[in-house]
């Protein structure tokens, strides 16, 4: 009986410890991926109006094909000033980074390595 309250207590206690870890090294990364994505968004959304791209989008595939799709996407990026392609290049390059390092920081926390989890976040 006593030892399933100390395993209890036990896992009480790592899970607040894992959890005082996860926001002292893997949240301030992540934070920080965030604030330039959603900064990227932000300066994107000044210039381009994504309501009526996604609009254009839907009335391709709606009324076309879907294979018209890819029509649309090719005829939009060709059509792009270079403004426009390297925002999308700096949102889908951070964007792949924070997906990546969420990843890497949850199946790390999965696995219970946490030795290992801080070279994840600072081997860039």
């Amino acid at each position: 009986m006593n030892n399933i309250y100390s395993n209890q207590l036990k896992s009480r206690t790592m899970r607040k410890v894992y959890g005082i870890w996860f926001m002292k090294r893997v949240l301030p990364w992540l934070a920080a991926e965030f604030v330039v994505l959603s900064t990227i968004f932000a300066g994107a959304q000044s210039y381009l109006s994504f309501g009526h791209i996604l609009n254009n989008a839907v009335v391709r595939v709606k009324y076309y094909s879907l294979l018209s799709f890819s029509d649309f996407l090719m005829s939009a990026v060709t059509n792009a000033d270079l403004f426009t392609l390297t925002m999308l290049a700096g949102a889908f390059f951070v964007g792949t980074l924070v997906v990546r390092d969420t990843i890497r920081a949850t199946r790390r926390m999965r696995a219970g390595n946490f030795l290992r989890m801080s070279r994840v976040l600072y081997s860039r």
